[in-house]
């Protein structure tokens, strides 16, 4: 550590005056995300998903840090401090003008001393945002040679009422 002590004369009837100088920024790491609502894809987030950011850092901070997800402003949430040892939880939603692709999670926190530490997160600790919904084409094996293999016709129970629809033409004119 860069901190230095130094004890002041007393004046007299004043107790020992302490000065401490501080020249080392604040550590934050631990950084996570993880997205509300998607147990089977926590680190995939659609559009409207919320996203929880929880890090800490090595030191009280002077004011609650600065995050940002893609330089877009998060909303701060809670932090609980055990010891020197402050862990910060903070929320982002997901909208229609976030780019998809990996989301780039900066964070900016000042001590009371005055000295900045900063953090990203742009790869696994960080998530992906995917706005694009997926899309299929279902093609008729006779009528398209670039398939693998010719789908066989299928019935499935996704008739509102219950019953099986069946989704051979040959079987349903006879």
């Amino acid at each position: 550590a860069n901190n230095l002590t130094t004890y002041l004369p007393a004046v007299a009837g004043q107790p020992i005056n302490l000065l401490n100088i501080d020249t080392t920024a604040p550590v934050i790491n631990n950084i996570q995300a993880e997205i509300a609502g998607n147990p089977g894809f926590t680190k995939y987030a659609k559009e409207g998903a919320e996203v929880a950011i929880t890090f800490r850092t090595n030191e009280p901070l002077n004011f609650n840090p600065t995050v940002r997800v893609n330089n877009q402003l998060t909303t701060y949430n809670s932090q609980l401090t055990t010891g020197n040892v402050t862990e910060y939880n903070y929320k982002y939603t997901i909208t229609n003008n976030d780019t998809n692709g990996t989301a780039e999670v900066t964070i900016s926190g000042f001590d009371s001393a005055g000295n900045e530490g900063t953090a990203q997160a742009a790869d696994g600790r960080s998530f992906v945002i995917d706005r694009v919904n997926p899309t299929m084409e279902v093609a008729k094996g006779q009528d398209n040679n670039d398939l693998i293999a010719a789908p066989q016709s299928f019935a499935t129970n996704a008739d509102p009422a219950g019953a099986p629809v069946d989704h051979d033409p040959e079987r349903r004119q006879g």
